[in-house]
């Protein structure tokens, strides 16, 4: 998943893609620590997409918390 992509997504959308993501890198540990996991470099690609994730998560609460800011003052 592009970050290119997430940008554009809004925030309830976000966390539920977030929770679904998790959900998946959690079975993937599962499998991994059972050796039933083919790739382990999977378990890296979904931690960095998580990540990116958060990252837009966090991006788009500091843009909403700005324009209130903004609008306040």
């Amino acid at each position: 998943m592009d970050y290119k992509e997430l940008k554009i997504k809004s925030l309830g959308a976000l966390e539920e893609l977030l929770a679904e993501k998790r959900d998946l890198l959690r079975s993937l540990r599962f499998q991994a620590s059972e050796n039933q996991l083919k790739k382990v470099s999977s378990i890296r690609k979904e931690k960095k997409n998580v990540s990116r994730i958060m990252t837009a998560i966090k991006n788009l609460q500091n843009t909403v918390n700005k324009d209130d800011n903004n609008k306040t003052e």
